[in-house]
Formats: structure tokens, C-alpha cells, sequence
């Protein structure tokens, strides 16, 4: 079992973390408008990881973090998106997703484990582990690396939301149809 909740899932850090970074990117001199991406996929591809391993892990077969924790998982989801936005002409938005899915693994600290990120470099086993409600509370307000990247993610989204006017069903209509902030 992982000590401290490090694979449990808080929502806020990884939503605010990366959406927070898309649109540092986005807006970025690097960029110079022509990046514009889908947010609604940078939103799933933040997590996607625990989407995706979490529901494995009560199987009791793998841990909370498991095939969708990978390098191999995340560079699979790029080489993916890149095919379909330069064979098939997407467009560039959904460079979003795999960019939120790499964002996750670096909040979850995945190179602490690389018997996991390296996977199966190392085998084809993934560690076991127990989910728990009060060991989920108990990191939340005990480990400053968990309380604060959900304040931060929260503050971020906040500012965001506040940003975009993400509060006015116009905005919100918009953001639903096309995936973009305002």
C-alpha cells in the first residue's frame, strides 16, 4: 500500500492544474493564437488516469494505479491524437487530451514508482492496494503536497471561471458546444 493517499484520486489539483497550464500554453507568446484547445478534453484527459485505473483497482487484482498510469499508456494517447490531427486533419485542439494525461502523471509523482511509469519494462505486475474513505480524508488534510494542490487547482479554476465568465449560461452554452473559454 502507497503511504500518504499518493493514489488517490482530488479532483481539483489535477483539473486546475491542467486546464491552468493549457491555458498558459494557449495564451503563451510560444503559441501566438494559433493553439487553441478543447477544454472539455483537457478535462477528461486530467482524469483519465483514475477514470480509467481506479474502477481495475476494485477488482483487487491491480492497485489504484495501474495501465493508465503507464508512459507506455500516456505515449500511446499521443501518438494516437498525433495521427489523427496530422493524417486525418483534426484539428490541433485535441492535443489537449494526451497534454492533460502527462500533467496527471507528473501530480501523481509517477517516477517515484517506475516499476509503474516504465511499465513492463520491469515486469507485468502492478502493486495492490486498499482503497479507503477515511484513508482518502486523512491525506486530504494531512499531507500539505494533497491540500495544497487542491487549493491551488480550485484557485486556478476559480480565476478561470471568474476569467471566462463561465458563471453566465452564454459562456456556458459555448464552452458545452465548442469546448472553448471565452
Amino acid at each position: 500500500m502507497r503511504k500518504n493517499g499518493e493514489d488517490r484520486l482530488f479532483l481539483l489539483a489535477h483539473f486546475g492544474v491542467a486546464v491552468g497550464l493549457a491555458y498558459a500554453i494557449e495564451r503563451s507568446a510560444l503559441s501566438k493564437g494559433r493553439l487553441h484547445f478543447d477544454y472539455r478534453l483537457v478535462l477528461v484527459g486530467a482524469v483519465l488516469p483514475d477514470i480509467i485505473d481506479k474502477p481495475l483497482s476494485l477488482t483487487g487484482l491491480v492497485g489504484g494505479r495501474s495501465i493508465a498510469h503507464t508512459a507506455l499508456f500516456a505515449l500511446a494517447l499521443t501518438a494516437l491524437v498525433s495521427i489523427l490531427v496530422i493524417k486525418a486533419g483534426k484539428p490541433k485542439a485535441l492535443y489537449g487530451f494526451p497534454m492533460a494525461v502527462w500533467i496527471h502523471l507528473l501530480l501523481d509523482s509517477m517516477w517515484k514508482t517506475p516499476g509503474i511509469l516504465l511499465w513492463p519494462a520491469f515486469g507485468f505486475s502492478f502493486p495492490v492496494d486498499g482503497i479507503s474513505v477515511e484513508s482518502l480524508w486523512h491525506t486530504l488534510l494531512t499531507n500539505p503536497y494533497v491540500y495544497g494542490g487542491e487549493t491551488v487547482g480550485a484557485i486556478v479554476l476559480a480565476i478561470l471561471i471568474i476569467r471566462n465568465r463561465l458563471y453566465t449560461g452564454k459562456a456556458i452554452r459555448g464552452f458545452l458546444r465548442n469546448g472553448a473559454l471565452a
